[in-house]
């Protein structure tokens, strides 16, 4: 692994590793809580937060089942720490090395995040909002931090969609009268501030996430994408089309998930619509929306 802090984390290649770990050295150092995900996935499907051996082992072999009746069967397992601190998407564009733009958006806590969340808790994300609340200088430090891992992958051009936290954060969640944001702690942190590495992609954020990037900063991700792959010659446009609106962001926008309670049939092909209908009141406040089917 590439990471400084790699040494926290392991992979399994199968659920049967597990008993082995648990007899080794390494093993015996596991820290809980943690978190247990398979190893290819998506949605932070079946990611899991473990407080015991006993929650490891079924978080394991659960992870390991996900995908291995798939086309492309996968049935390696991640165990990571589980790491508090504000989860952010990170999205940036590298040319040849340095960041021409980047933003990053605060992933509100999920279910898994909750004080005493067991392994049946969820990790799939609630709402995202942009721009971030986090102060300039944890700002500085995710770029920075999360341009180097970058290019410790060997990248130095493209447009790059990652997941990570700031550990001892001087931000944190609270809940007041049932509204939940992000504000600062009113004590001082004594311990250094550092990132914690999620994941990285090597492509443009989503349909939704690209969407709210574009019509609260002004800059598409997918234009900028198709200019890196046309090369050298398109870098002045790459620059040109990486400038923000001139004012700021227009304003703060949310992306706010509303996942499926059940399986079943949906009663309408358009929920979003259906919802516009019943209250056409919050029509005026949304500027985009899509409605996912499987």
């Amino acid at each position: 692994m590439l990471e400084d802090d790699a040494s926290e984390s392991l992979t399994l290649s199968s659920a049967a590793e597990l008993s082995s770990l648990l007899g080794s050295e390494r093993g015996q150092q596991l820290g809980f809580p943690l978190v247990v995900k398979p190893s290819l996935g998506w949605n932070s499907d079946c990611v899991s937060k473990v407080s015991d051996q006993k929650e490891l082992v079924g978080a394991v072999r659960r992870a390991s089942e996900r995908h291995a009746d798939a086309a492309s069967p996968s049935v390696g397992v991640v165990i990571e720490p589980y790491v508090e601190g504000p989860e952010v998407d990170a999205n940036i564009v590298l040319l040849d090395g340095q960041i021409v733009y980047f933003d990053i958006e605060d992933d509100f806590p999920t279910e898994g995040d909750a004080p005493g969340a067991g392994m049946e808790a969820n990790f799939q994300e609630t709402q995202v909002v942009l721009p971030s609340k986090l102060p300039p200088d944890e700002i500085h430090l995710l770029c920075e931090s999360l341009r180097s891992s970058i290019l410790r992958q060997g990248f130095t051009s493209g447009v790059f969609h990652c997941e990570a936290r700031v550990r001892h954060s001087s931000m944190h969640y609270t809940d007041r009268q049932g509204i939940l944001d992000m504000e600062k702690k009113k004590e001082r942190q004594a311990k250094e501030r550092s990132i914690y590495l999620h994941e990285i992609n090597a492509r443009p954020p989503g349909y939704l996430e690209s969407v709210a990037v574009m019509l609260t900063h002004g800059v598409d991700y997918y234009a900028l994408r198709i200019l890196l792959c046309l090369g050298s010659n398109e870098r002045h446009r790459i620059h040109a089309l990486s400038r923000p609106f001139r004012d700021g962001p227009q304003f703060h926008l949310c992306i706010l998930i509303i996942p499926q309670t059940r399986a079943g049939v949906m009663k309408t092909e358009d929920a979003g619509a259906d919802l516009f209908r019943c209250h056409p009141e919050l029509r005026q406040h949304v500027p985009d929306y899509d409605t996912y089917l499987k």
